[in-house]
């Protein structure tokens, strides 16, 4: 065993560009200690309904946010992003960080202390300019209008417009068979890929498989629901792992993704209730928004993996939750490895967010 991006939103699509610079350094464990890679996100957009659902971006650890031009960028070029894992099933939501070597577990950052960046010993700066993982967050609002008879659910659209492509940037005379220049892939490139050109294509060939975002509910009011889920684009489910509450100095073990997770409710976050719906969005997953029928609450966690949570609903009234999104390179993943000729992918990413009624039952 061996341990992938983001925007947002306003009420219609929004651009959100994260970048880094790449760099390589080889190690000898199945977590990599210095090993960094570099990414960019795409475009978000959200899906309305009826009722209005808007959104804005803020800034996180190694992020800045430009809501005028709806854009999260890295704070500074020199940024890059190594691997690590996140416990999802923790109530503090723990970041994991592997010691020295990669065989050990080195930090377990509680994903509050991660943002706190006024000192860099509790945040996630591994090393000079070296970052364990990024975060921004998102606030979600959604706008009530008179008489509302259901609360809203939240939902990832895991459809066309939803996805982690790769971002590579060419050396110059490689076949451009199979690369775009653009990220929706719409226009082919040319035969022949021009030197210092980014162009894009489909799929990940390895590491950019190991990109994982974690979305997680940290604001939500009261009677209003969030749930923390994991989104793997372009991993299986069964090659999907993360480190589950192991401590420092122990060794380093991935388990499975299950059912468990944590929900944020009342302003307390708790465990979810045991086998009620799933947590790992894998490559697999094309779950969409629900469009006709009713949904209860509970058929949307049981039946959607791409279930957030929902609003709860108060007339002409706009009601916001906000959800911290925390991206890395899954250091479990079988892609990530101790060869030091392994090509560290850019990815870029798309996410489409949309809303539903769901009913009490």
């Amino acid at each position: 065993m061996k341990m992938k991006k983001s925007k947002i939103i306003v009420p219609a699509l929004g651009l959100l560009l994260l970048s880094t610079a790449a760099s390589v350094s080889g190690t000898v464990a199945w977590f990599t200690a210095n090993r960094t890679y570099s990414f960019t996100a795409g475009e978000f957009a959200v899906v309305n309904t009826k009722d209005n659902l808007e959104a804005s971006l803020g800034a996180g650890l190694g992020t800045s946010a430009d809501n005028e031009n709806k854009k999260i960028t890295v704070t500074n070029s020199a940024h890059v992003l190594t691997d690590a894992s996140f416990d999802h099933t923790s109530l503090t939501q723990d970041i994991i960080a592997p010691d020295a070597e990669g065989k050990k577990v080195g930090k377990v950052i509680p994903l509050a202390s991660a943002l706190y960046t006024g000192d860099a010993s509790y945040g996630l700066l591994r090393e000079t300019n070296v970052y364990t993982a990024f975060t921004w967050t998102i606030t979600f609002t959604m706008r009530f209008s008179a008489n509302p008879t259901s609360d809203v659910g939240l939902f990832l659209s895991l459809g066309s417009n939803t996805w982690v492509h790769e971002a590579y940037k060419a050396v110059g005379g490689e076949s451009g068979t199979g690369y775009y220049t653009d990220d929706k892939l719409t226009v082919a490139a040319p035969g022949t890929l021009v030197a210092g050109t980014t162009y894009y294509k489909e799929l990940p060939d390895d590491t950019g498989k190991a990109f994982r975002v974690a979305i997680v509910p940290t604001t939500v009011p009261a009677n209003s629901l969030g749930f923390t889920k994991v989104w793997a684009d372009r991993q299986t489910s069964a090659k999907c792992q993360f480190v589950d509450g192991l401590s420092v100095d122990t060794d380093l073990a991935g388990t499975a993704y299950g059912t468990e997770t944590t929900q944020f409710v009342n302003g307390t976050r708790s465990a979810a209730t045991a086998g009620s719906g799933k947590v790992l969005m894998d490559s697999a997953d094309t779950t969409a928004v629900p469009t006709s029928g009713t949904i209860t609450k509970a058929a949307a966690l049981s039946g959607y993996s791409n279930y957030l949570g929902y609003f709860h609903r108060a007339e002409n009234t706009a009601v916001s939750m906000t959800y911290t999104c925390v991206a890395w390179y899954e250091g479990t993943d079988e892609n990530i490895t101790n060869d030091e000729e392994t090509i560290y992918e850019r990815v870029t990413t798309s996410m489409e967010f949309g809303v539903y009624n769901v009913a009490d039952a």
